[in-house]
């Protein structure tokens, strides 16, 4: 493990960066019988989201069972409004991606209690999908 500072505290609706997720890896790592350099998982991770981006790229679903699948789809054409101009527009088909949330995700947030889901109401900008 390299001298990477990897405490990461965040209060309950705050975004974690790409950076952040690596250091809260090394830290679940930290004790592990193999233990990974942070630099290896800086890595794992870049390449994750390479495979990721290329085989939905290819119009293939991607499923981590449990946690999460992206799943391209299609878009048929349809007509939209210019919100600017208030003109109606045309809005081409094309191919869309979704990421539909697994079982174990879906468990994890639903143990959250009712304190956070009182700051999450009270927040004015909730966390939404980057």
């Amino acid at each position: 493990m390299s001298e990477e500072n990897t405490n990461v505290t965040k209060k309950i609706g705050d975004t974690l960066s790409q950076s952040e997720i690596v250091k809260v890896m090394a830290e679940l790592n930290a004790n592990s019988e193999t233990p990974i350099s942070y630099a290896d998982l800086r890595t794992a991770v870049e390449l994750f989201k390479a495979a990721v981006i290329q085989e939905v790229g290819r119009g293939h679903k991607v499923q981590l069972n449990g946690f999460v699948s992206f799943v391209p789809s299609y878009r048929p054409p349809r007509k939209g409004n210019n919100v600017i101009t208030k003109e109606p527009l045309s809005i081409p088909e094309g191919v869309q991606v979704t990421a539909k949330v697994g079982s174990l995700l879906r468990k994890a947030v639903k143990t959250l209690d009712n304190e956070a889901i009182q700051i999450f109401k009270s927040l004015k900008n909730p966390p939404s999908a980057e």
